[in-house]
């Protein structure tokens, strides 16, 4: 997992790394995958050793992360600076009916079966890319559709 410092925060609600779980109907199209998003937040803590930074974020939370061999300096970064970057999170989608809520929802706007790439639309307007973990599922994602959010773990942790 690659952690690559920005130079500029583009902050979006949905990305939130917080991990919220819906009350869907049984029987619901679900799809887990993996969506690359970007994260800010004030240093908290750096083992320069293992390569791992923590971080307070925007929502009030603790994230967690592995920082790439690719960022240079790791060693000068220091607790109380403000960091951006990008990282890799688990993702899982659960299709809504009509009139059925969640804590975090968002529009289908295209899903891709090939390719797996189901690409989303949250309330502010910000674009979200899952990449499905199969593929196939992804033909159950309809553009029009709500979904459920759940934004979990670090993929590969």
């Amino acid at each position: 997992m690659n952690v690559k410092f920005l130079s500029h925060i583009s902050s979006v609600a949905i990305l939130a790394a917080a991990s919220l779980a819906a009350n869907a109907a049984p029987g619901a199209a679900t799809l887990d995958g993996e969506a690359s998003m970007q994260v800010s937040g004030t240093v908290k803590s750096v083992d320069a050793a293992r390569r791992i930074v923590t971080i307070d974020d925007a929502q009030g939370g603790t994230a967690t992360l592995e920082v790439g061999a690719d960022v240079p300096n790791l060693d000068k970064l220091q607790s109380g600076q403000r960091v951006f970057g990008t990282t890799t999170r688990r993702v899982h989608l659960t299709m809504l009916g009509d009139g059925e809520q969640a804590a975090r929802i968002a529009e289908i706007v295209s899903a891709d079966e090939k390719t797996g790439v189901v690409t989303l639309k949250d309330a502010q307007g910000a674009e979200m890319s899952v990449q499905a973990s199969d593929a196939a599922k992804a033909s159950a994602m309809k553009a029009g559709s709500r979904v459920s959010v759940d934004i979990g773990a670090q993929a590969g942790a």
